[in-house]
């Protein structure tokens, strides 16, 4: 993924692949690259409503969350990438202190204990979550393929 990136030189996914692939094979990966965001997207809208209404919304409609989501979604979207940047950034504060907050009230009900030793059952659980794991690193790296054409910085990979 890194090497594609560097050899990209900040062209847009679709001029590149346009270049290396011709423009049949490349109007056949961007549908595929196209299918996979919107599933992406869909699996995490999925998955915060479902954890909202879990956690602390459970009367709310469905449709009142996702609707909300969405047009947040959308709105930060039109605003650009910088502003998702910043608004990111103003959040994590919160939510680290938040996260914080959580850990030290659930901290009495907690068993550590749980947690070792990690391959008492074997490697087989180890690599049942391998998946779930490679998955998130793999969306990530998928998006600053999507997206380095809009970075400013020249991006390292390497670590």
């Amino acid at each position: 993924m890194n090497y594609i990136i560097q050899n990209m030189n900040n062209q847009h996914i679709k001029k590149w692949l346009d270049q290396h692939f011709g423009k049949f094979l490349s109007a056949i990966l961007v549908i595929i690259y196209s299918l996979l965001l919107w599933l992406m997207g869909f699996i995490s809208l999925k998955d915060t409503l479902t954890w909202t209404i879990a956690s602390y919304l459970p009367q709310t409609p469905i449709l009142v969350l996702a609707g909300t989501t969405l047009v947040a979604c959308f709105f930060a979207t039109f605003q650009g990438l910088r502003t998702i940047a910043i608004v990111s950034g103003i959040l994590l504060p919160f939510v680290v202190i938040l996260g914080h907050l959580v850990a030290i009230a659930n901290f009495q009900f907690k068993d550590y204990t749980l947690l070792f030793p990690l391959l008492e059952n074997g490697t087989a659980p180890l690599w049942k979550g391998v998946p779930y794991v490679a998955g998130g690193l793999l969306e990530l790296s998928f998006l600053m393929l999507l997206i380095q054409h809009k970075l400013t910085k020249k991006q390292d990979l390497k670590a």
